[in-house]
């Protein structure tokens, strides 16, 4: 089948390895710089394609971000979901706040596009779906941790330990204190880890 047989925007292109190009390129930009920085012509320079190629395989912009987004929600989702398989039932507070230290380390490579996808989500309905998949996944790791830590409630504690940690890392952003590292944020992280408990 040629090109020129092929709808734009439909996702039944030939060229996969171009497509996968676009895709990636999509990737790196939304985990780097955000959604704000998205746009066919970064899209294109950054997966080094020319510009039309970006409209021929995608629609818009937004059919770009969802593709993009629901893949980094799988990603995530297996990922927290294969940590949440291998958790110890006998994990202390302490242990269970390193394990969360390093999930929220590895879950993205910066703190801030995190946040605006969210943001970005709040106002594209079409977006959504794929970040509650996300987060779901993170609650999950924490409420299967709060429930073999003897949580009265794990799935209530979790949705709010999981809320907790969002707001510490925003609240960071937005007051300049830096990169968050990960032995700096497990005090706090076992201080909202012993909350949920009711210790």
């Amino acid at each position: 089948m040629s090109d020129a047989t092929v709808t734009p925007g439909s996702g039944e292109a030939p060229d996969q390895p171009r497509r996968e190009a676009i895709l990636e390129a999509t990737l790196r930009i939304l985990r780097l710089d955000g959604p704000r920085a998205l746009s066919h012509r970064t899209v294109a320079k950054a997966a080094g394609v020319p510009l039309a190629a970006t409209t021929y395989y995608f629609a818009s912009k937004d059919e770009i971000m969802e593709e993009a987004l629901r893949r980094i929600a799988g990603e995530e989702v297996e990922r927290l979901d294969a940590l949440r398989v291998a958790l110890p039932s006998d994990a202390s507070p302490a242990e269970m706040a390193a394990l969360l230290a390093r999930a929220l380390r590895a879950e993205y490579e910066g703190e801030l596009p995190k946040f605006e996808i969210y943001l970005e989500a709040a106002r594209r309905p079409a977006l959504r779906a794929h970040c509650a998949h996300w987060i779901g996944a993170f609650r999950r790791l924490a409420e299967a941790a709060l429930r073999d830590a003897g949580a009265d409630d794990p799935e209530a504690a979790a949705r709010l330990l999981v809320a907790a940690i969002d707001g510490l890392i925003l609240q960071r952003l937005g007051t300049a204190e830096g990169p968050i590292e990960e032995g700096d944020f497990r005090a706090d992280l076992e201080r909202l880890v012993r909350y949920a408990l009711g210790a």
